[in-house]
């Protein structure tokens, strides 16, 4: 739905979207970390991914771009 709402996207850019959780921030527990940086790590690794936009609820965004900033060591930007 968020990429349908912007059109003009893929004017300028190739994106696309990829569902990890579906859970209130507040609900957001280690597991899940654990896993957002895998799959991160794996999006990362991908040739054909040139960046990462994550969005997020705010109840616990500082501890995942903290603990992504930690265990991510990749040149391409994560947002």
């Amino acid at each position: 739905q968020l990429l349908a709402s912007v059109p003009q996207l893929k004017d300028i850019a190739n994106v696309r979207g990829e569902q990890v959780f579906q859970i209130a921030s507040e609900s957001f527990t280690n597991e899940n970390l654990l896993e957002l940086g895998k799959t991160v790590a794996k999006l990362a690794d991908s040739d054909d991914v040139d960046g990462i936009v994550i969005t997020h609820g705010t109840d616990t965004l500082e501890e995942t771009a903290y603990f992504l900033t930690l265990v991510e060591h990749t040149e391409k930007p994560i947002v």
